[in-house]
């Protein structure tokens, strides 16, 4: 089975050309989004060129923002269009790494979507004032302290009576969890080519951190549901006060090689060089 990565990046040149040599060692096809404010020399983009099968810079990208499920179902689209055939696409960061060969995973390619989704009766409070407050301003949402300022005085006015939205005018019914999954290529298929997904796509643009929404609500809501694992495989320490999540070192390589995941994230030059250089010499060096 023919895998193909879905990555995004913004930062750490040397660790994203080591995550994409390790890709492609294992025979995994990249298409890569580099965020359109990183400064990453001409000769930089040029060996990702080299390790990739498609590098676009359309967008520059906010925190949590709509511009990077447009990056992401844009990279989606020329994998379809390049009809490669992929049994499995995976998105990625440029700080997640590749545990060891998808190839020693093949009990996990049965068609089985791996993606963590929270239902919307169990959404908290904060999200659910997400949802109420439209971000209207999204647009603006790069100049973080103009942006900041004006959102909060057009939130406080959303809050008056009758100005909330209760749920998104088409009516779907939200799902929320991690833009980081795995599934079918025919299901990334189907995301691209349906009106139904461009449509919640579009209308999500004025929803705060609508990335968190957007494959959750799609999926959830067509006949795939029951395929669902909610284990994403990617191992990611969200609970050792090192961070949220924390840049993985030497403490986490047995964890990691115990998990049973695919991937491990968050990765860097500063922290993680190391962990990365023991999963190297464990399972083929890159």
């Amino acid at each position: 089975m023919r895998h193909v990565a879905i990555m995004t990046a913004y930062k750490d040149f040397a660790m994203l050309v080591r995550s994409l040599r390790r890709l492609r060692m294992f025979d995994v096809d990249v298409y890569l989004h580099v965020d359109r404010k990183t400064r990453f020399a001409n000769s930089e983009m040029e060996i990702l060129k080299g390790l990739c099968r498609t590098v676009q810079t359309c967008y520059d990208i906010p925190w949590g923002g709509h511009e990077h499920i447009q990056a992401i179902v844009g990279l989606m689209r020329d994998a379809v269009l390049s009809g490669e055939p992929y049994g499995y696409v995976h998105t990625l960061s440029g700080q997640d790494i590749v545990i060891k060969p998808l190839s020693s995973f093949t009990e996990y390619w049965d068609g089985t979507i791996y993606m963590k989704s929270i239902p919307r009766h169990d959404f908290p409070e904060n999200v659910e004032a997400r949802i109420a407050h439209r971000n209207l301003l999204h647009s603006w949402q790069k100049r973080r302290r103009v942006w900041q300022t004006a959102d909060l005085l057009l939130q406080k006015i959303q809050a008056l009576p009758g100005l909330a939205r209760s749920q998104l005018l088409s009516q779907t019914p939200l799902h929320k969890g991690e833009v980081w999954l795995s599934m079918p290529f025919a299901i990334c298929r189907r995301i691209v080519e349906s009106s139904e997904a461009h449509a919640l796509l579009h209308e999500l643009r004025t929803t705060y951190i609508p990335e968190e929404f957007f494959f959750q609500s799609v999926i959830m809501n067509w006949e795939y549901a029951s395929r669902v694992n909610q284990r994403n495989l990617r191992y990611t320490d969200w609970h050792s006060g090192r961070g949220r999540p924390a840049f993985l070192d030497d403490s986490d390589f047995g964890p990691i090689l115990n998990s049973g995941d695919v991937f491990a994230r968050k990765v860097s030059t500063e922290k993680s060089d190391s962990v990365v250089t023991r999963l190297e010499a464990e399972y083929g060096k890159s």
